[in-house]
């Protein structure tokens, strides 16, 4: 793409936006508040890069692993995605369960809105006939990104689809999960044969261990999510959706899938993580649309220990749209 691609709509006040090559692709865009950066690439249609300014990546990269996969192939280049939801009905939406369709990670349109903003627009899918929109936003101060993840219905026959967020990390063991109020103790959704152990902290804190062997997935009635990566965990929470939350399926809200595992103490590169959220399923005709509004954030873990971190996480997520 070229520069003429970045259109700036109003007075651009707040986090600043700049072009940059990214994992080999040249139109991607920076945005920073002079405390976090954030990376999209239009070409692929997903956030590439969250994290402290000269710190860690937050998100997984696979750019390396997956510019030497076969041209025709199917890539996974980590980092976050939005697909629609739910994957069960691919198959009749265009006639596969696997790659996904084309047009929700084919090159797309970006602009930077005014207040620094980046609104990124993909092409019309053929086979569904809809298109994935994300604005996303970083606050004027502090680590807060704001993502508004949403699926224009352009054309074609009605469908029932919600919007299904995916953001990829490095391996870990061990993940968190706020419940909604009232909850004692976490709807687990087993998505197949993985076993993931749980536990409940805090009161209303789910800490779940990944499965020992390759895989697994699980789904959970939550509000919102939390990652440790040493000393620093990345939350993430939706905060609005377009569609009634009490009636998103159970199970299904949060889910966590592990792919890869290492061996003897021995990582493995390909290995990570999946953090997903997923919007009630709506009927969708054409000039209709369906949205979920998700938050990032980073916080400071002074304590390796998981029952001090899950009984952080409520105060941390106060505007959680799942909350009770």
């Amino acid at each position: 793409m070229s520069d003429s691609v970045i259109s700036t709509q109003g007075e651009a006040a707040g986090p600043t936006c700049e072009r940059v090559a990214c994992a080999g692709f040249t139109d991607a865009v920076r945005m920073t508040n002079g405390t976090v950066e954030l990376i999209v690439v239009p070409s692929i249609q997903r956030i590439f890069h969250y994290g402290y300014i000269g710190g860690p990546n937050m998100l997984w990269d696979n750019s390396e692993a997956a510019r030497q996969a076969p041209v025709r192939a199917w890539k996974n280049w980590g980092g976050d995605k939005v697909w629609p939801w739910p994957h069960q009905r691919w198959e009749q939406w265009i006639g596969r369960m696997f790659p996904p369709p084309p047009g929700v990670e084919r090159a797309g349109e970006v602009d930077v809105l005014a207040g620094g903003a980046v609104r990124l627009t993909g092409p019309i899918d053929k086979a569904m006939g809809l298109r994935v929109v994300r604005e996303i936003r970083l606050a004027e101060t502090g680590t807060r990104a704001v993502i508004i993840n949403t699926l224009e219905k352009v054309k074609g026959e009605p469908m029932d689809c919600g919007v299904w967020t995916i953001s990829q990390v490095s391996d870990r063991d061990e993940v968190y999960c706020l419940l909604p109020e009232g909850q004692d103790e976490p709807f687990i959704k087993p998505f197949d044969n993985g076993g993931w152990a749980r536990e409940c902290l805090a009161g209303r804190v789910a800490h779940l261990c990944r499965p020992a062997k390759d895989g697994g997935k699980v789904g959970v009635d939550g509000c919102g999510l939390a990652v440790v990566d040493g000393d620093l965990a990345m939350l993430q929470w939706p905060i609005s959706d377009s569609g009634d939350v009490k009636k998103i399926i159970r199970g299904e809200r949060v889910q966590f899938y592990a792919h890869g595992r290492g061996t003897a103490g021995v990582p493995d590169p390909a290995a990570y993580l999946e953090l997903e959220f997923s919007s009630q399923i709506q009927r969708l005709e054409p000039g209709m649309s369906a949205s979920m509004t998700v938050a990032w954030a980073l916080r400071p873990v002074t304590e390796d220990d998981p029952a001090a971190v899950a009984a952080m996480l409520d105060a941390w997520m106060p505007d959680a749209v799942d909350r009770g």
